[in-house]
């Protein structure tokens, strides 16, 4: 890094979404400090620090010490199905306040929070961040909205920020339960895998492409919310087909209606992406379906 440039804190770092985020960034030569609550080294190069971000004295001792110019907050409780309604969304609201303040107060320059398609409400066929309805179903999305909205607030008293709604991230790294994973790891088992009639569109985009896209708005100017997704709705259905092709797998394997639909699961999920485009000037680069083949042949964790 060279002298004078950014000093990055990066929550969440090595997460699923962190880790991509701190790789991009390295890449770029920044200065990278990364929280997190398991101990794990994350990408190479990264500076790690273990940090109950719950924790408010442990979030003021950090951001004294290092006092970072930038602060991207990725970090939350995502244990899949129970993140939707669990009450932890609560503490993790509030302590992504906290750190947003404490961050502002040592002097910090620029802050994007991580957010979620869920804050949407989901009864649009595509998404455009100033006019898409914002009611989300769930408690996970309505604490991720309160969240964007202290961001939102901050900016308003003066401060640099922006807000990444992230759509459907997919590759390397993903937990082991979500849609993909699990049905590559069935069909490489030779085993059925029972699914929806798989009619819902939805918008994917590679988890490498979500971590430039973090980059890219984290080091530039844009303010507000952002879409990070790939603007292209893809049914679940043609995801199955498609990774049973990337592993020469027999499609009879996949059970295509053995599951209901859920109520209130939305037919399509789909951003406008233009502002990531023509404003932050990042353009997803990986397709899906080559995504895809990439994670069917090459599914190692890249944490």
């Amino acid at each position: 890094m060279s002298v004078g440039g950014p000093r990055i804190l990066v929550t969440g770092a090595t997460g699923f979404v962190g880790a991509a985020a701190a790789r991009a960034l390295l890449a770029r030569g920044a200065e990278v400090h990364g929280t997190t609550a398991s101990g794990r080294a994350g990408p190479p190069g990264m500076v790690a620090h273990r940090c109950d971000l719950l924790d408010d004295a442990a979030i003021a001792a950090l951001i004294a010490r290092l006092r970072p110019t930038h602060l991207l907050h990725a970090a939350w409780d995502v244990t899949h199905g129970a993140y939707w309604t669990a009450p932890a969304n609560l503490d993790w609201l509030a302590a992504g306040a906290r750190l947003l303040r404490r961050f502002l107060d040592a002097g910090g320059q620029r802050a994007v929070g991580v957010g979620s398609c869920a804050e949407y409400a989901w009864t649009a066929e595509r998404y455009t961040e100033a006019t898409a309805p914002l009611a989300p179903a769930t408690p996970y999305g309505r604490c991720k909205l309160a969240l964007a909205e202290a961001f939102a607030a901050a900016g308003m008293l003066g401060a640099s920020t922006a807000w990444a709604r992230l759509f459907f991230p997919y590759g390397p790294g993903d937990g082991p339960q979500r849609f993909i994973p699990a049905l590559l790891r069935s069909l490489a088992a030779g085993e059925p895998f029972a699914t929806t009639a798989g009619t819902q569109r939805r918008d994917f985009i590679h988890i490498a492409d979500v971590g430039e896209a973090l980059a890219a708005l984290l080091l530039g100017p844009v303010a507000g919310p952002v879409n990070i997704a790939g603007g292209e709705g893809v049914a679940l259905r043609d995801i199955a087909l498609e990774c049973a092709a990337a592993l020469g797998a027999d499609p009879a394997l996949l059970r295509f209606g053995a599951l209901p639909i859920r109520p209130g699961d939305p037919p399509s999920l789909v951003a406008d992406v233009a502002r990531l485009r023509e404003e932050v000037g990042f353009n997803p680069r990986i397709p899906w379906r080559e995504g895809i083949r990439r994670l069917a042949t090459t599914p190692q964790d890249p944490r």
